[in-house]
């Protein structure tokens, strides 16, 4: 963990702001568009199934190597379903052939312990840096997303090390996303 001091360009002198906002094309692409193109172009990539089975749940299978989310039409909006949908892929990341967070046996740790803990901090923290990447998040969704990652460091007695750890995965996890 480093520490770096920063300072806003705006209050320096002597240096151009080359971070001024462009002139954005007006054909831009909808977030929702983005997150399917997203999520396609990764589960193609990696060659994971995802399947919509009627049991309405939402899980990573790391043996099977597939994604099971309810149809869209089950949640009740179309970020929700990216935000479940986004939280499994990060989990996806953790497979052996990819960043390998698993154990080697593939067996996710049993629901509790501090490792499922830590895997599920970890797939939250990189479903929300995504929504936030894909411009899918809102107030909703940020609340649903802070209040599961609030829950976990619970779980984990507010080990504050912890967070560094998850965002570390999950920053690796994001990128290869």
């Amino acid at each position: 963990l480093r520490t770096y001091t920063v300072f806003r360009v705006d209050d320096c002198d002597g240096i151009e702001n080359h971070w001024q906002a462009k002139q954005v094309n007006t054909t831009t692409v909808s977030p929702i568009t983005q997150a399917e193109d997203t999520t396609n172009q990764y589960l193609n990539r990696e060659g994971i199934k995802l399947e919509h089975k009627n049991s309405g749940e939402a899980y990573y299978s790391p043996r099977q190597d597939f994604i099971n989310v309810p149809t869209i039409n089950n949640f009740r909006s179309s970020e929700a379903y990216y935000s479940t949908l986004l939280h499994e892929i990060i989990h996806s990341t953790g497979h052996k052939k990819r960043l390998g967070r698993f154990k080697p046996d593939e067996h996710l740790s049993p629901f509790g312990s501090p490792d499922y803990s830590r895997e599920e901090l970890v797939a939250e923290m990189g479903a929300s840096f995504l929504l936030k990447r894909l411009n899918i998040d809102n107030d909703k969704t940020l609340r649903q997303n802070s209040a599961y990652i609030q829950s976990w460091i619970r779980a984990l007695n507010n080990d504050v090390s912890l967070i560094a750890i998850a965002a570390s995965r999950e920053e690796k996890a994001v990128q290869f996303v």
